[in-house]
């Protein structure tokens, strides 16, 4: 993250599956981001916000579940050529529930069938908790079933 009045020249590197933004530019601050690679980042791989500048060039942005490219605010003279956008977007359902920790948000990112423990949906965790874990989706009843317990959703 860079802020108030900070620059960073940024070129062949690669930056992969942060839980917030790849970068963020905020306040009076410059970015110049050129042959890199942003991939797998839970918010925007890129964003300018407020006064910020800057470029960003001949990247590769894949595989980022918000917003690839946020620009906004007074973001100004900000330069976008020559990259390469591919495979972005929230591509798995997202689910939020209450459980014994608070709040709690989880992507589904795969199903199976499940004969033996009828755990079907493959949950991967955004925020409240962390790692992945197999789960019972009703949807029906509003109801998360895991080998711990039942959670209303």
């Amino acid at each position: 993250q860079l802020r108030d009045s900070a620059t960073l020249c940024l070129s062949d590197s690669r930056l992969d599956s942060n839980n917030g933004c790849g970068i963020l530019v905020r306040g009076d601050a410059t970015a110049h981001i050129s042959s890199s690679q942003l991939s797998g980042h839970k918010m925007s791989a890129v964003a300018f916000q407020h006064q910020a500048t800057g470029s960003l060039s001949k990247s590769r942005l894949e595989r980022n579940d918000g917003a690839v490219l946020l620009i906004n605010g007074t973001a100004k003279g900000i330069m976008v050529e020559d990259n390469d956008f591919c495979n972005n977007g929230r591509s798995a359902p997202v689910i939020e529930f209450k459980a014994s920790t608070g709040a709690v948000k989880a992507k589904i990112v795969a199903k199976r069938e499940d004969e033996t423990n009828g755990l079907t949906h493959k949950l991967a965790y955004i925020s409240g908790q962390s790692g992945e874990e197999w789960a019972d989706l009703d949807e029906g009843k509003s109801m998360i079933r895991n080998q711990s317990g039942n959670v209303d959703v």
